[in-house]
C-alpha cells in the first residue's frame, strides 16, 4: 500500500496511458502537473484520503478515456467542459464536499450567487417599484 502525496514528477511521464493509485493511503492534493499527461487514458485515484480541489488542469488530458476519483476528501466544484462531462457521476461519489451539475449537488457560492441575482426584487418590492419608474 502506497501512502504520503502523489508525486508531481509524474506529470513528467509524458508517455504514461494508465495510472492507477487507487485504494492506497495516498493523501494531499492531486497534482496540477497530472494536467501535462496529454497521452493519459485512465485515472484512477479513488478510495484514498485525496483532498483539495479537482484542478481544472486535467481537463486538458483530451486523451482521459476513464477517471475516479471516487471516495477521497475532494471538495470545490468539478470542472465543467467537454472533457469532463463523459465521466459518470459515479467516478465522483464519496466526496461530501464536491459539488457541481454532474452530482446533482449545487454549489454553495452558486447557491449565493441564485440567491443574491433574486435580491432586491424578491426581499424589497419597493425597491423593484422603483427601478420600473
Amino acid at each position: 500500500m502506497l501512502s504520503g502525496a502523489i508525486p508531481r514528477s509524474l506529470g513528467n511521464l509524458s508517455s504514461l496511458l494508465n495510472l492507477d493509485l487507487s485504494r492506497n493511503d495516498l493523501s494531499g492534493s492531486i497534482p496540477v502537473e497530472l494536467g501535462q499527461l496529454q497521452q493519459l487514458n485512465a485515472l484512477l485515484l479513488d478510495h484514498n484520503n485525496l483532498s483539495g480541489i479537482l484542478a481544472p488542469d486535467l481537463a486538458k488530458c483530451f486523451s482521459l478515456q476513464v477517471l475516479n476519483v471516487s471516495y477521497n476528501a475532494l471538495h470545490g466544484s468539478i470542472p465543467q467542459g467537454e472533457n469532463f462531462a463523459k465521466f459518470p457521476a459515479s467516478a465522483f461519489l464519496g466526496n461530501p464536499n464536491l459539488c457541481g451539475a454532474k452530482i446533482k449537488r449545487v454549489c454553495s457560492w452558486d447557491q449565493a450567487k441564485a440567491s443574491s441575482s433574486l435580491g432586491a426584487s424578491s426581499i424589497c418590492p419597493s425597491a423593484r417599484a422603483r427601478r420600473a419608474t
